[in-house]
């Protein structure tokens, strides 16, 4: 007589958690073997593969001309200016 309580697990259940146990293990230790693989057999390879790829930010501006009015006089033009505003009124 023990003081743990009977699940009501057939033997059916019991091989499917038998089964489920170790497909889990299995899949746990493929996955460690990779991590090993990759991080310590070929970590020095993976390494040195990207000393030359390296990501440089080029700003480029837009070439854009002057924005002019049906007289020919400029609206916009090429200035650069940090704050952009507008007015409700015109």
């Amino acid at each position: 007589m023990s003081n743990i309580p009977e699940t009501g697990r057939t033997p059916r259940v019991r091989i499917r958690l038998v089964v489920v146990q170790i497909l889990v293990v299995s899949l746990l230790l493929t996955l460690g073997g990779r991590l090993w693989h990759l991080q310590i057999r070929e970590g020095e390879r993976y390494r040195r593969r990207p000393s030359g790829n390296r990501v440089q930010r080029v700003v480029q501006p837009a070439v854009r001309g002057a924005i002019l009015d049906a007289r020919g006089a400029p609206i916009a033009d090429n200035e650069t200016r940090l704050v952009v505003s507008a007015s409700r009124t015109e």
